[in-house]
């Protein structure tokens, strides 16, 4: 009865599913626990752990260390202030994005976020997956690295259909399975070279500077740091949306230590070659297969999520024409490029230096602009209906441009993705401050929100 009074007095009407467009009601929200085993799912993926091997080749263990380290400390930051405002919100990162873009530069943004990097991780890592597949079984038509995006894509494409329950419990079965082959794997190849301390004695001299390994890790995560209020805006708490992401990043840390360990020890760059020559052929098929459904189920749910905001039909629908899209993609890459990793590299390249810059503006409108205003803490970001938005934030749009490109491509100094990040949110912070004092509009338009978010 108590729970069916709650439910009256939710002042909105979620028509497009998963409170895509609309707060998430009390009822709705997750516990932490349930927020770690989905964070995990999307990090328990051999993106990540091919991220680490590609570290491997290049550097010696020592240093693979230190830049992933380095790397995930700059995540955690980036992550966890961006974790609280989506679950303070209770919003999807597209939906956050409208206090600082207003609801056209929002939908541009988000869609820019969805249709570039969640639609084009599902992509990589069909990809992926139809590559280590080709590696496991070669030989057939059906594993070639084209044919098996396809069916690959096509069957990840299921769960995201259904939704964030499909996806919690996918994840539920996946990350304790994902994570155990992993360790055998390690200690597979630990065993090989004697013990841990040969392990991080061997090695030459590294080929790349400490430097470049940092920007990569940041590279291989920054999107999800940016892209997280999508599954954190059901936690129950900002603390216990923070502490999950954090727990994720040392779990992501992890990870990458361990790929490393891998590739060194059995000098195969490839993580699933690295199980097969510990002899666990079928545990690396199914780690595959289990690793990227629970990653691409997120993608396509978070790429349905941004689509949303202006395609006002179904999410499931949605669902359905991004991992066609994603799908065919992925095969086209399997087909003309093979195995080659360029494709993946060149993608890395473009996340870890420009994407920054939309944080950038998110994190100096929540924490430094209002701040500044003395707007409560609680009360930041809370929409409701009848709410008033700008059509455009011509400050917000801007600047996210233009911080992208000058601290991506202009200042040759520093970590790429932390000067994207530091210039866009510091010009649009005093951008925006000197237009309140000179009284020059930093908006344009109004638009007014039905219940329904629209």
């Amino acid at each position: 009865m108590e729970k069916n009074k709650k439910e009256t007095k939710w002042p909105w009407e979620d028509i497009f599913g998963d409170y895509s467009l609309v707060p998430v009601p009390n009822h709705a929200q997750k516990s932490g626990v349930s927020m770690l085993f989905v964070l995990a799912g999307i990090i328990a993926t051999v993106a990540v752990l091919m991220g680490g091997s590609a570290l491997g080749t290049q550097f010696n263990v020592n240093d693979a260390v230190k830049a992933i380290i380095g790397g995930c400390a700059v995540l955690t930051f980036i992550g966890g202030l961006i974790a609280y405002i989506g679950q303070q919100a209770k919003s999807t990162t597209y939906i956050c994005l409208r206090y600082s873009f207003g609801m056209q530069g929002s939908q541009l943004v988000g869609s820019l976020l969805g249709g570039f990097i969640a639609l084009g991780w599902f992509a990589v890592q069909t990809w992926m997956f139809g590559l280590i597949v080709s590696s496991i079984a070669p030989g057939y038509w059906w594993s070639s690295i084209g044919f098996a995006s396809i069916w690959g894509g096509l069957l990840m494409m299921t769960t995201a259909y259904i939704g964030f329950k499909a996806l919690t419990w996918l994840s539920y079965l996946a990350v304790p399975f994902f994570i155990l082959l992993c360790l055998v794997g390690l200690f597979i190849g630990v065993d090989k070279v004697g013990g841990f301390a040969e392990v991080f004695a061997m090695g030459n001299k590294s080929s790349a500077t400490l430097y470049a390994g940092i920007t990569q890790v940041i590279g291989m995560f920054i999107g999800a740091a940016i892209l997280i209020p999508d599954i954190l805006r059901f936690a129950k708490t900002g603390q216990s949306a923070v502490l999950a992401w954090v727990l994720n990043l040392a779990l992501l840390g992890l990870m990458l230590i361990g790929a490393v360990i891998m590739t060194a020890s059995t000098g195969a760059a490839n993580i699933a070659e690295s199980l097969i020559l510990g002899g666990i052929g079928l545990g690396a098929f199914l780690f595959v297969f289990l690793g990227q459904w629970t990653t691409n189920d997120s993608n396509l749910y978070i790429t349905a999520l941004s689509f949303n905001t202006w395609i006002h039909v179904e999410k499931r629908y949605l669902t359905i024409a991004a991992g066609i899209v994603g799908t065919g993609i992925a095969a086209y890459v399997g087909f003309v490029e093979g195995s080659s990793l360029n494709p993946f590299i060149q993608f890395l390249t473009v996340l870890g230096t420009y994407v920054p810059a939309i944080g950038g503006i998110m994190i100096a409108d929540y924490y430094l602009y209002r701040g500044v205003l003395k707007e409560p803490m609680n009360t930041r970001y809370n929409m409701n209906p009848g709410m008033t938005f700008s059509k455009l934030n011509w400050i917000g749009l801007s600047m996210a441009v233009v911080g992208g490109y000058i601290g991506g491509s202009l200042v040759e100094i520093g970590i790429p993705a932390i000067n994207s990040l530091v210039v866009a949110g510091g010009l649009y912070f005093v951008l925006s401050y000197l237009c309140d004092q000179i009284k020059i509009p930093r908006e344009i338009g109004n638009h007014s929100i039905n219940n329904q978010g629209i």
